[in-house]
């Protein structure tokens, strides 16, 4: 059933992100609802968001092919600059799936993977912040405090240690 602006349940729109989501249910200009097709993530847009395509979908991935925002309390950037913790989850992804990264050879290139878990950005950040020293601007990620043979990212195996620490083990 159209409504007086022509968007009726059924149809798909195309995004600016090169997504495409269905209407599922019309409740007014306001307040549409929509289903995201390749996630099958739902949301509430309004009708200007959708035929302008400026909605996005926090479940597809676009990092590294893998790694996606998700939705929650964790954002990307504040004030305009990327937080720390999205900063630091961007680079381990980019080293372990990015074949350009230069870092890739010692990462993805020998098989270090991150935990599907973190392939979303809040979960990542919450372990993040969850981290005793996550406000020290000089603790780096480390998997290999654990066992230097892991070849995983996770939080069983990964630490925020100093930098001079992590340095330590790099040489």
């Amino acid at each position: 059933m159209a409504n007086n602006k022509g968007i009726k349940v059924g149809d798909v729109f195309t995004t600016n992100y090169c997504d495409s989501c269905v209407v599922i249910l019309y409740n007014n200009a306001v307040s549409i609802d929509i289903e995201f097709t390749s996630t099958g993530y739902k949301t509430k847009v309004s009708a200007t968001s959708l035929r302008n395509g400026t909605i996005k979908d926090p479940y597809k991935p676009f990092i590294s092919g893998v790694g996606y925002i998700g939705t929650g309390s964790f954002l990307p950037r504040e004030g305009g600059k990327p937080t720390r913790e999205y900063g630091v989850w961007y680079q381990m992804l980019e080293r372990c799936y990015s074949s350009s990264h230069k870092s890739y050879s010692r990462y993805g290139g020998r098989g270090v993977v991150v935990c599907e878990n973190w392939h979303n950005f809040q979960n990542f950040a919450k372990w993040y912040r969850s981290q005793d020293n996550h406000r020290d601007i000089t603790s780096q990620l480390d998997k290999d405090i654990v066992s230097p043979e892991v070849l995983k990212y996770s939080h069983e195996t990964c630490n925020l240690v100093p930098r001079e620490r992590n340095n330590l083990l790099t040489n």
